[in-house]
């Protein structure tokens, strides 16, 4: 059976992929939040996390995949400069 695929704005993920290396927060789509080290974003969305811990540091693990479709909300950082982000990694990687 061939699924849909749901279609992710790129400005979204060009933003994800611009933090690699950031510390950010994920929450889930059951309301887990994930805190870690954003290490890859690929076009689906799905994202490589090390330095992970769950739920306020009820568990830890050194590394971690969450697939997109489980993605409801990413915390950012407060003081990031979004735009600012998002052209220095189009710049790096000739966009």
């Amino acid at each position: 059976r061939n699924m849909p695929t749901r279609k992710v704005p790129k400005d979204l993920i060009v933003l994800l992929q611009a933090l690699a290396s950031y510390t950010l927060t994920i929450e889930t789509r059951s309301g887990t939040l994930i805190h870690g080290v954003l290490e890859s974003v690929d076009k689906n969305m799905n994202v490589t996390m090390s330095q992970v811990t769950i739920d306020a540091g009820s568990e830890t693990f050194p590394s971690l995949f969450l697939s997109g479709r489980h993605i409801v909300f990413v915390h950012l950082p407060e003081h990031m400069d979004i735009r600012e982000q998002i052209d220095s990694y189009e710049r790096r990687n000739g966009r």
